[in-house]
């Protein structure tokens, strides 16, 4: 996407707004939907406003503040993450700004809507993008809320490269020297944990044969010359010389290659990681890959008010819970692994499908990670999909599907999702070619596990 051919225009109609905010002096109330980029862009605004003294309140849309939200709507309300029909289901006073999904219409003047500009991949202009573009225009300094769009584009591209609309902001904070650029190795807690940890830890990238065993990750480092320790000092990816990076890639590249069937994506694990340089080094907040899974792990477990306070710029109390989150959803891919390998009596084997169920030991969120790594380990026979099942959001059940291509099935999320338009069901479903993932309702778990037993069964004759 060019953004040169719509990034004025932009602008212009941000400056409406930004206008509209610099001059009122009156308490603004920010609505954040519960979603990492909702939240960040929420951020964006609190601590502008902040800086400014000027009185503002956020919160979330839901059964418990809606009256709330009513009763001090005479003001300005920025709406973030929510749609036309939610928005004007409230009656509302004051005036309001939105900031909605791409696939709404815009119905009112100050609603942004990245269709306006012909953007139709959200990655390219998310809330937290449009907040700061707002916000440049009247905020003291853009020296801390400039890092917060890039944390909130790894929420949802994790080790993804800079694009549109966020690169040009990439750009700006290299120049205004608030953050670095430069090639690493693409692990989460790269300079807060031992090497051989941050491989075992890693769900993102998944490594088949390696996360979640420290033994094999032990083998692979001294396979490739690297000792994680040095003088009884521990040492980090982030310690190692750019030879040993270049030989641990090689050689985890090679290892993987004998994993080939549960690989979906290109074996590559340098990249651009974004260094945020005022951050301590041993700071989860050090880089955006690290920050923006800090974020992810507090809305999982429904800690949004520590996320927020962190993303306020807090780097006390709330930074030390946020740290103890992060470091306790990494350790736990350790925790799943030893629960399926001890519980081996546990695992339903259908004809065509296998699944085990499980409970918050595992989270929800992580489940067709976990079966992805129960099947690379031989954790479970690999001759047939296999499946992890935990407690959900909102008293659902999880289901987490994974297969390997020698398994023959296609795209595993297209049979889910034939499944589940059969039964008239209307369900999110993430995933791609080898995994999907998606929750429903506890009563229906089982015979959606018959019905894509019996489907597999068909296509594999």
């Amino acid at each position: 996407m060019d953004v040169n051919d719509v990034f004025d225009t932009f602008l212009d109609n941000t400056e409406k707004i930004s206008t509209l905010l610099s001059e009122y002096e009156q308490v603004i109330q920010i609505i954040y939907y519960r979603s990492c980029d909702a939240i960040i862009a929420a951020s964006i605004f609190g601590k502008v406003f902040h800086d400014l003294h000027k009185p503002c309140i956020l919160t979330e849309l839901n059964d418990d503040t809606i009256n709330t939200v009513k009763k001090r709507s005479k003001g300005i309300n920025i709406f973030i993450g929510y749609t036309i029909d939610e928005i004007e289901s409230i009656d509302l006073i004051g005036t309001m700004i939105a900031l909605i999904p791409p696939i709404d219409s815009p119905a009112k003047e100050l609603i942004i809507n990245p269709f306006n500009y012909g953007v139709t991949d959200y990655k390219y202009l998310n809330f937290s993008t449009i907040a700061y573009f707002i916000c440049s225009a009247f905020a003291e300094t853009l020296n801390y809320i400039i890092q917060l769009p890039l944390v909130s584009f790894h929420t949802s591209n994790m080790m993804g490269e800079y694009d549109g609309f966020i690169k040009i902001i990439a750009d700006d904070a290299i120049t205004g020297g608030v953050i670095k650029i430069e090639k690493d190795l693409s692990f989460l807690g790269n300079g807060r944990y031992r090497v051989s940890e941050s491989l075992v830890y890693s769900l993102n990238p998944f490594l088949p044969g390696i996360t979640g065993d420290n033994t094999r990750a032990i083998e692979l480092l001294t396979k490739s010359g690297i000792e994680d320790e040095i003088k009884g000092k521990n040492r980090s990816l982030s310690d190692l010389s750019k030879d040993e990076i270049k030989d641990l890639n090689s050689n985890l590249i090679v290892q993987l290659a004998l994993h080939k069937g549960y690989q979906e994506e290109k074996l590559e694990f340098i990249k651009n990681k974004t260094t945020i340089i005022n951050e301590r080094k041993d700071s989860i907040l050090m880089n955006t890959w690290d920050f923006a899974a800090a974020i992810k792990d507090a809305l999982y477990r429904h800690q949004i008010t520590t996320a927020i306070a962190v993303l306020l710029g807090n780097r006390t109390d709330h930074l030390r819970h946020l740290t103890k989150l992060f470091d306790e959803e990494r350790k736990s891919v350790g925790v799943s692994y030893r629960l399926i390998q001890d519980n081996q009596d546990d695992i339903v084997d259908l004809s065509t499908l296998r699944y085990f169920e499980s409970d918050y030991k595992i989270s929800w969120y992580n489940t067709s990670e976990i079966a992805a790594m129960a099947l690379s380990h031989g954790l479970v026979t690999p001759d047939m999909p296999f499946a992890v099942i935990a407690p959900g959001p909102a008293d659902l059940v999880t289901i987490g599907l994974r297969a390997s291509k020698s398994h023959n099935i296609g795209n595993i999320t297209s049979v889910m999702s034939e499944i589940m338009d059969k039964r008239g069901f209307d369900v999110n479903i993430s995933g791609s070619l080898l995994k999907c993932q998606l929750s429903v309702a506890k009563d229906d778990y089982e015979s959606i596990l018959l019905d894509l037993n019996e489907k597999f069964r068909e296509m594999i004759g």
